[in-house]
């Protein structure tokens, strides 16, 4: 049986994949699905992520989520279950968001073909011109 991640709408409900209930964000139902979650993601007008739990050795987990923007994985610390608000899930979207867009910017500043002139990068594109019959090549 195929394994599916849980989906947290930013319009407080959560679609368990073995529960057709939906179960609203920052209720102690809420709470109680977080203890035996692994996974899950969030999608709201703010940004999207997928959170996991990690393991501790000692003191139980504590919840980080993660952002994969143009090859680089960005990652935000939620906390404990008993942090995971709504308010602390919008805050890590947007973190994540601007922080997938800042690093798109500075590619795009940082890129050599931006800093190259547009008529270096033209020769580059184009064949040169065929020798005029008739002509000999100059000796070296």
């Amino acid at each position: 049986m195929a394994r599916t991640t849980a989906q947290v709408d930013g319009a407080t409900s959560v679609l368990a994949a073995h529960n057709a209930n939906p179960i609203t964000v920052d209720t102690p139902e809420w709470f109680a699905w977080l203890e035996h979650a692994t996974t899950f993601a969030f999608t709201s007008p703010a940004g999207r992520f997928t959170a996991r739990k990690e393991r501790q050795a000692r003191g139980g987990g504590y919840w980080k989520a993660y952002r994969s923007s143009h090859g680089t994985l960005h990652r935000f610390y939620l906390g404990k279950a008993q942090d995971l608000t709504l308010v602390r899930l919008n805050h890590a979207a947007a973190t994540l968001a601007a922080a997938g867009a800042s690093a798109v910017a500075t590619v795009a500043q940082t890129s050599p073909a931006a800093a190259l002139p547009s008529n270096l990068l033209a020769t580059k594109l184009f064949a040169p011109p065929a020798r005029q019959s008739g002509c000999s090549p100059t000796p070296i």
